[in-house]
């Protein structure tokens, strides 16, 4: 991971790296998540059942890298202090420097966002666990990220489960750079540029895209049948992330000559 820094501060990755990039953002993410569970375990009752050897490769996965003209130094985290994230650790941006790596991992998130599956109904393993149940489409839309991601630099995912059902292999890797879903090869090279912005811009516009996603990631949860024990905390971890965007965007527009464009909420009720 050193040497992929290092390819990155100077300007480029390759589809190897990026295959590297995926499984180790999966350890970081994880192995954050539950130091955060047992360091603050009187401020929570979660009881982890999953340990970052569960968690590498393990769902849908997408990495975004982006290189800035901070001329920062230091290693930050984004969006690992909400409920969400203690609760549902999918999404997350590392900060090393002036890169930032935003790291989302959820079962099916992805195919469902890109309309490649639809989720139907659901049902429950022989331990009572629930889990949804879906019917491929085949029908990849090349606007899923329109309404999820602020930035429009290049994003690099892959699949896990269905496999070949859906005409895209398991745990390879994809872009959709071209508007079209394309795999890619170890060796193929990609421009990481250098994106000049200005400085107390890039927190607010960060917070606001992993705050955002986490929303989502929550509204694909909620589909499961959640006990109504549940429902209250689900509840306000909404209204928590609504506040923070809400806070974030207001920031944002405060400084910026052009306002952020706001996002048309279903909000919990």
């Amino acid at each position: 991971m050193k040497q992929v820094f290092e390819r990155i501060e100077e300007g480029y990755i390759t589809g190897k790296d990026i295959a590297h990039l995926l499984d180790w953002i999966d350890k970081v993410r994880v192995g954050i998540w539950r130091l955060q569970l047992t360091h603050g375990k009187n401020d929570h009752d979660i009881q982890p059942n999953f340990a970052i050897s569960n968690r590498i490769g393990s769902a849908d996965r997408l990495v975004r890298v982006f290189k800035y003209n901070t001329n920062a130094n230091g290693i930050g985290l984004a969006g690992t202090d909400t409920s969400a994230f203690h609760q549902m650790p999918s999404a997350m941006c590392l900060i090393v420097k002036d890169i930032v790596i935003l790291s989302v991992s959820a079962g099916g998130f992805l195919r469902e966002r890109m309309k490649l599956i639809q989720h139907v109904g659901q049902a429950a393993d022989r331990e009572g666990k629930a889990y949804m149940v879906a019917k491929s489409l085949r029908d990849f839309d090349p606007s899923w990220g329109s309404d999820l991601f602020r930035f429009s630099e290049q994003r690099f995912f892959s699949f896990h489960g269905f496999g070949p059902t859906l005409g895209y292999e398991h745990d390879k890797l994809y872009t959709d750079k071209t508007r079209e879903l394309k795999k890619l090869s170890d060796n193929t090279v990609f421009e990481i540029p250098t994106v000049s912005t200005y400085t107390p811009l890039l927190k607010p516009l960060i917070l606001l895209e992993v705050h955002e996603i986490q929303r989502k990631l929550l509204q694909l949860y909620s589909k499961i049948n959640i006990p109504n024990e549940f429902r209250p905390q689900l509840s306000r971890t909404y209204r928590q992330l609504d506040q923070r965007i809400e806070a974030f965007a207001d920031a944002h527009d405060h400084i910026a000559p052009i306002p952020t464009y706001r996002r048309p909420y279903l909000r919990w009720v």
